[in-house]
């Protein structure tokens, strides 16, 4: 019979497997868009992300500059 802290530390292991199986699923989706591992992914995604955030605070400044609502003052 398990103990309380045993059925924890199975329910904790058999929780850990599951992640373990489902990064290596990423992985390889990862490798099949070739990137070389998740590493790299991760360091393009960042870069693409910072430069998309920036282009969007452009954008809105932009817009409110030159944007159809400012032609209506």
């Amino acid at each position: 019979m398990f103990t309380k802290k045993g059925e924890l530390q199975s329910r904790i292991d058999r929780k850990n497997e599951e992640i373990d199986i489902l990064k290596i699923g990423l992985s390889g989706i990862a490798k099949r868009y070739g990137y070389q591992n998740m590493q790299e992914f991760y360091m393009i995604y960042h870069k693409s992300h910072s430069a998309y955030t920036a282009y969007k605070e452009q954008e809105a400044k932009w817009e409110k500059i030159y944007g159809t609502d400012s032609q209506k003052q």
